[in-house]
């Protein structure tokens, strides 16, 4: 479902935990990268957050009271269509986090419309 275009790529929050219909929220991304191979995605865990600064860089921390540390992966396709995950640093520059989609790879996802239509 496209976003509101302030970054590129792909974002999975409480990736690491799972959804009401009882799928890990990891194996639906996955499968959310393979239909768009060409897009990177950040995968942000439950209690972690990703802070985003006016000059380009990011910081990713954990709330105070979080009962694990912060932690954000970066995913992708690779050549061979594995799924390579790559632990991002807890601080950088977002242009080496995020990276938007490659043509000719760009696809709508066929229940975009009906999203928008449950969800006026």
């Amino acid at each position: 479902i496209d976003g509101l275009g302030f970054l590129p790529g792909l974002c999975c929050p409480h990736h690491d935990r799972v959804q009401s219909n009882g799928i890990l929220r990891a194996d639906d991304f996955e499968k959310l990268l393979r239909r768009h191979p060409t897009e990177r995605g950040i995968c942000i865990d439950d209690w972690t957050a990703l802070e985003i600064h006016p000059d380009g860089s990011y910081r990713v921390f954990a709330a105070p009271d979080a009962p694990k540390p912060a932690n954000l992966l970066i995913k992708e396709v690779a050549d061979d269509e594995s799924i390579r995950v790559l632990e991002a640093p807890i601080e950088g520059r977002l242009s080496d986090l995020l990276r938007g989609p490659v043509a000719p790879g760009i696809r709508t996802d066929e229940r975009q419309e009906l999203c928008r239509s449950l969800n006026p």
